[in-house]
């Protein structure tokens, strides 16, 4: 079992504590110390903050890969090298947790013959990942969080033995995407390829994104290896809007206390009449700066799942 939550890069985790005590399962906390350990039955595998985990030729291992919706570790980086690795004998589990991230990586489990497992949004302490989990995936089970403990071990018995086809495009895709998750070179791997180019620069590094389709599901990778989904495109292009406005407004503020100084050293500058169009600058500069700062002050960032906020109905491929 892997297992990751999103933390601040600088934060210390506690989870492999946590689980420690919590589970019978032993638990292998992954750091910069031990970076890899083999995968073994009854053993739970945690990553550690600002780090990918990822299933490597049966190893769990941490990479520094690109972020994707600004996180390392994510969630669908994890979820694609099991899927491209295990094939049908991954189980995909998607639990609370804000934005949309999970989804890209669960609809891989299933490309590939694997089970998917949501919890109920009706459940979740923040129900933005499940709920967007269950509208673009046809998940097998969405259920609450006290019945996902007993559900996983009865799943287990029903792994498809079968490996799902995938055309030799998603196959070069998804191979790519795992290695950039990797820490390989995107450029070199043929990211530019994933996707048609689009019309939007990366919000992280101001590189070209070019557009990927997974069934209703839409993402955006940029050259140097950043992912987004479309959700989180939204919430970094929108959240950057409130930090240009602060920008602009302090190159403003800035600007009327430069005019504001030589108000009192009008000998110095040859008389009164200097000052005066100085100071009328500085009023109209002054009265702009407060529309910068209330425009500032109302932006938002948007988040996709509050602006589309319903609880859909649980669908099962059953």
């Amino acid at each position: 079992m892997l297992v990751v939550l999103h933390l601040s890069p600088g934060a210390p985790s506690f989870l492999g504590h946590i689980l420690n005590r919590a589970s019978r399962l032993r638990t292998v906390a992954l750091a910069d110390l031990r970076p890899r350990a083999l995968l073994e039955p009854g053993c739970i595998y945690v990553a550690s903050p600002d780090a990918h985990l990822l299933v490597e030729d049966g190893w769990a291992t941490l990479t520094r890969g690109p972020e994707e919706n600004r996180f390392r570790p994510s969630i669908d980086a994890l979820f694609r090298s099991a899927a491209y690795t295990q094939g049908s004998q991954v189980i995909g589990v998607v639990l609370s947790g804000l934005l949309d991230d999970g989804t890209s990586g669960l609809w891989t489990i299933q490309r590939l013959g694997g089970i998917t497992v949501v919890q109920d949004p009706l459940d979740a302490d923040f129900p933005s990942m499940p709920e967007s989990a269950l509208q673009q995936v046809a998940v097998d089970h969405g259920v609450p969080i006290d019945e996902i403990g007993s559900l996983l071990p009865r799943l287990l018995k029903t792994l498809n033995t079968l490996e799902a086809e995938m055309n030799e495009d998603e196959q070069w895709r998804l191979q790519t995407e795992v290695g950039i998750a990797a820490g390989r070179n995107a450029l070199k791997l043929g990211e530019l390829h994933l996707g048609p180019a689009a019309h939007f620069t990366c919000p992280e590094c101001g590189g070209a994104l070019v557009e990927l389709q997974e069934g209703v599901t839409i993402r955006f990778h940029c050259h140097t290896g950043h992912g987004f989904t479309a959700g989180g495109l939204l919430s970094e292009v929108t959240g950057s809007v409130e930090d240009r406005l602060y920008k602009t407004l302090r190159a403003m503020e800035e600007a009327v206390l430069v005019l504001e100084l030589p108000a009192g050293r009008s000998s110095e500058l040859g008389g009164s009449s200097l000052v005066a169009v100085l100071q009328t600058h500085s009023r109209e500069l002054d009265e702009r700066r407060q529309t910068m700062r209330e425009a500032a002050q109302h932006t938002r960032r948007l988040d996709l799942q509050r602006l589309t906020h319903r609880h859909p109905a649980v669908v099962r491929k059953d």
